[in-house]
């Protein structure tokens, strides 16, 4: 689940694959976006961007897709894996989608949100299996994740 910057909506995801954005005032329904179903219950990461305008959602098979829910347009991102996503965090200027990929994945991708541009990879150590949770600093300048291992590390994007 995921909440947005304006305390004025919520995201969630389901096995299905199915993402629903729900207005937490009125619990109507704003939108619906079918994924396809999981293969593991434990996959599927969303993350709104700092302004709100946009959702990013991951399932667990490398299919990254980043919906502006106000206009309804999505990217989908080429993530070229097939590993699930574990984690996902937009910079604070929005310029940036940190995605940590599952299960044997060793990558955060850096994708540029509007175009779905590859813009970098970093690596985790050779200790860790994937990157559980990410976040970037509030300057933009590192990116954090925690790991499998329980590590922490710190990167320059």
């Amino acid at each position: 689940m995921a909440i947005s910057p304006g305390e004025d909506v919520i995201a969630s995801f389901d096995t299905r694959g199915q993402v629903g954005l729900t207005e937490i005032a009125s619990g109507r329904t704003l939108t619906n976006l079918l994924l396809g179903p999981l293969r593991r219950a434990d996959s599927g990461v969303l993350a709104f961007s700092r302004d709100g305008h946009c959702l990013a959602v991951c399932g667990d098979i490398g299919v990254d897709v980043v919906l502006d829910w106000n206009s309804g347009k999505s990217i989908t991102l080429d993530t070229k894996t097939r590993e699930g996503g574990m984690a996902l965090a937009f910079s604070p200027d929005d310029q940036l989608l940190a995605a940590g990929f599952g299960y044997t994945s060793q990558a955060i991708g850096l994708f540029d949100p509007k175009s779905g541009e590859l813009r970098g990879q970093l690596i985790t150590t050779n200790q860790v299996q994937y990157a559980r949770s990410l976040a970037f600093s509030p300057d933009g300048k590192c990116l954090t994740y925690h790991a499998r291992a329980r590590s922490m590390a710190c990167s320059r994007p």
